[in-house]
């Protein structure tokens, strides 16, 4: 799961860096800030401070964050429960 997210917020730093594409103000993106985005994303929390604007890639890879990280917890949870039931 660290992997997923990780991987997600290193692609939404590198793609910023080409096009600013990810900050409200339309800033450059901080690691910090592409980590958390990534974090927010894949928990489908999504608070709102971060957005993909103009970028389709950008949205697409939030798209596919979005879905993928709850299945992930989902199988994270399961295997956990798997686990300790077997036990």
């Amino acid at each position: 799961m660290v992997g997923d997210y990780t991987f997600f917020a290193l692609a939404y730093f590198l793609l910023n860096a080409v096009q600013p594409t990810l900050s409200a103000a339309g800033d450059r993106l901080r690691l910090v800030d592409a980590t958390y985005f990534s974090f927010i994303t894949f928990t489908t929390v999504g608070f709102g401070d971060f957005v993909p604007r103009a970028a389709a890639l950008s949205r697409g890879l939030a798209c596919v964050e979005a879905f993928l990280g709850p299945f992930m917890i989902g199988l994270y949870i399961f295997t956990l429960t798997r686990r300790y039931a077997t036990n």
